[in-house]
């Protein structure tokens, strides 16, 4: 990456804490799974994967925030709030590459007020707010800024990057390089000093909470091991890091880890046929133990 490149990342939109109570009493009434404890659901996957034994298939490595997801099966409907109408079609066709695995529906419309996510193109940033905390921001707010694409309409790569990372967020995705289980050995005073200029001008604190900050405590989130290649990680380059391993390109590209964990929050009637099976198929496991 040269030394005059521009980084280019999306800040974690977190909701202020007035409007916190708010999003969370949205968010049960989306969908009733948002009310079950994540530490409960992280505990029954450990269980889980103990009886199943060190040979099993791991469990899927992108970080997600279990109180804010859409209810299964849901329309979700998109109104862009400005830019060209091809850019408005290309977006929202990249964005779409989500419903392939998830048993969501994507929809556009024209009426601001009847909209559940909204877009906008205006310069400043790329970003969207989490999941279901789109439902909280009022009507004439955009919920998703890709600030950056009217610059380049032909550069098909960074416009899938940023429209399949922003809309990862949309469903319920946090960054994965925030994974609790990522231990990136930083060089931390170059961060400090790349993130200080053009075009973040962050001071050491943002720094510490967009780039350092680990999720943990609440809400607390469901993961397993750690997916350098998922479209929700930061690209990371040499200088950043003291440990050539934690060196991270641009993911334009959702990983396989990105795909099957939006099958597994979002099952289509398939996907919940095979884990009920594999359920079974582990409760009589546990009980043969138990028995023999």
């Amino acid at each position: 990456m040269a030394e005059h490149e521009q980084i280019k990342v999306c800040p974690d939109r977190v909701l202020p804490a007035a409007q916190q109570w708010e999003a969370s009493q949205l968010s049960l009434g989306e969908r009733e799974g948002n009310a079950v404890p994540p530490s409960t659901l992280g505990d029954a996957m450990a269980r889980l994967e103990a009886i199943a034994g060190s040979d099993a298939p791991k469990r899927e490595a992108l970080v997600m925030f279990t109180f804010k997801r859409w209810r299964n099966g849901r329309t979700i409907s998109f109104c862009f709030l400005d830019g060209p109408e091809w850019a408005q079609q290309k977006a929202f066709a990249y964005m779409k590459r989500w419903t392939a695995e998830a048993n969501l529906k994507f929809a556009t419309t024209q009426d601001r007020l009847a909209s559940d996510v909204r877009v906008t193109f205006e310069p400043g940033g790329s970003w969207s707010y989490v999941g279901t905390d789109c439902l909280g921001i009022p009507e004439d707010e955009p919920t998703m800024q890709l600030g950056w694409l009217l610059d380049s309409p032909d550069d098909e790569e960074e416009w899938r990057r940023v429209c399949v990372h922003e809309c990862g967020h949309m469903i319920g995705f946090g960054h994965e390089q925030a994974h609790p289980q990522g231990e990136i050995d930083w060089n931390k005073p170059v961060v400090y000093e790349w993130y200080a200029g053009p075009s973040n001008f962050w001071s050491q604190a943002e720094v510490d909470a967009q780039v350092f900050r680990k999720y943990s405590g609440f809400p607390v989130t469901n993961f397993s091991a750690y997916d350098q290649l998922s479209i929700m990680h930061y690209a990371i380059p040499a200088q950043f890091v003291l440990d050539p391993n934690d060196i991270v390109g641009w993911n334009t590209s959702r990983s396989p880890t990105d795909k099957r964990y939006a099958a597994l929050w979002y099952q289509k009637a398939r996907t919940q046929e095979v884990i009920t099976q594999l359920l079974d198929d582990l409760a009589r496991a546990a009980e043969a133990q138990l028995t023999s």
